[in-house]
């Protein structure tokens, strides 16, 4: 986890903010899945998670569906009390499990678009431009 430069916020490891506002939710995720002793590919980017969003986007698909796709990959490995768990604290509100696992399903796709840009796998348009 790192900090922005000029900010407080916390990002992970290759994210950049262009996708995601705020990852706080995500990382108190992270902090949870390894302190109940989750593998660490359910609750980290993958190699095939970054080949995955390449193809994606080598179909030009739009930035919705890349993440829409990325989300649908995503979830099923996470566990959704952890993911409610984790919005209570880092929110403090209370939302359904399922809820809780659709939000941060979106916040590992915005995580995994960032990494792959910052890696220079893919480059996103500005769609104003």
């Amino acid at each position: 986890m790192s900090r922005s430069q000029g900010s407080d916020e916390r990002r992970p490891l290759l994210a950049t903010g262009r996708v995601v506002g705020d990852y706080e939710t995500l990382l108190r995720y992270v902090e949870l899945a390894k302190e109940r002793g989750l593998k660490p590919e359910d609750y980290t980017l993958t190699r095939e998670d970054m080949e995955y969003a390449m193809r994606l986007f080598e179909e030009r698909r739009s930035l919705l569906e890349v993440i829409d796709a990325l989300k649908r990959k995503i979830a099923p490995r996470l566990d959704c009390r952890l993911a409610s768990e984790a919005m209570r604290l880092s929110k403090g509100v209370v939302v359904p499990d399922n809820q809780a696992c659709d939000y941060v399903s979106f916040l590992y796709a915005g995580w995994l678009v960032e990494a792959c840009e910052t890696l220079g796998l893919v480059r996103l348009r500005e769609g104003w431009r």
